[in-house]
């Protein structure tokens, strides 16, 4: 019997993809003032929209095509030491200390 719904060969529409991603870029100079350079793409001119904080570097980019254009959306990393913290908001010990409870039946 023939199977139903598999679909092959599927033909890829060039407007199928809406984004992409370059999960991890290489550890070269990746920013040059206005200009990113991509794999596969090379230097790319953007806009920034807001300035890139200092200790902070570039993990991936995605580009994503929207009806106003391509965008590029960057996911930044910085080493960041948090505290532990427990839905009181104190800070959570180490050893936490039961109470034994005797129960009487």
């Amino acid at each position: 019997m023939k199977r139903k719904g598999m679909g092959f060969p599927r033909f890829k529409n060039r407007y199928r993809l809406r984004s992409f991603v370059y999960p991890q870029l290489g550890k070269g100079k990746i920013l040059e003032g206005n200009r990113i350079k991509l794999p596969q793409l090379g230097p790319m001119e953007y806009i920034k929209s807001r300035p890139i904080p200092d200790g902070f570097k570039i993990k991936q980019v995605r580009v994503v095509r929207k009806a106003s254009g391509y965008f590029l959306m960057l996911t930044l990393e910085c080493n960041v030491s948090v505290l532990d913290t427990i839905a009181s908001g104190h800070q959570a010990r180490n050893r936490p200390r039961f109470r034994q409870v005797r129960c009487n039946f």
